[in-house]
């Protein structure tokens, strides 16, 4: 079994560069002998499309950057224990974070927000979704997730929730109106 993990090195040293690169992923290879051990390893990502950069806000960024601050002090204090992969999250020692490790972290956080049925794929179902509800261009939201297609994105990652239904009958109702008064004043 082979588990894909997107890891992200960050490109934002000024308000004008405030993205995220994609360009590796984490995989899980099972090896080939006969122990049936695994390791994790840094791969180019699996498509094209999935090598990326993704603006990203400027209260992410400051987050990021905090964050920096952190493991600065933590790669200090490894020396040269310290492996250097560029990675926006890894461990205290510079390495990539375990998947079930990450997964433990994110169901605890949930589990106390008292979502329930969300995983941590879920996500980027929920970023789609929410661009989309801001009229955000599914173009737009589809060079974000690194999808080769655009029907990935709308007929898989996007979700049409109660917004998205209010904006489309609100769409309407100024068609209409238009169509009742042309001229546009009122009387």
């Amino acid at each position: 079994m082979v588990e894909y993990w997107v890891v992200a090195s960050s490109t934002g040293n000024c308000r004008a560069n405030e993205t995220l690169r994609v360009n590796k992923s984490l995989i899980r290879v099972v090896s080939n002998d006969e122990s049936a051990r695994s390791k994790l390893t840094i791969k180019e990502p699996k498509t094209e499309k999935s090598n990326r950069t993704i603006p990203i806000s400027t209260g992410i960024m400051k987050e990021i950057k905090r964050f920096k601050i952190i493991q600065n002090e933590e790669k200090l204090k490894a020396g040269s224990s310290y492996e250097d992969n560029n990675l926006v999250f890894c461990t205290e020692l510079g390495k990539p974070v375990e998947p079930r490790n990450l997964n433990r972290k994110f169901y605890r956080l949930i589990k106390k927000a008292d979502i329930k049925n969300f995983n941590l794929h879920g996500l980027r179902h929920t970023y789609a979704t929410m661009l989309l509800e801001q009229d955000i261009h599914p173009k737009v939201v589809q060079e974000a997730l690194g999808h080769t297609k655009i029907s990935t994105t709308l007929d898989i990652y996007s979700h049409v929730s109660p917004e998205i239904m209010r904006k489309a009958a609100n769409a309407l109702d100024k068609v209409y109106m238009k169509r009742k008064n042309p001229s546009g004043v009122e009387g």
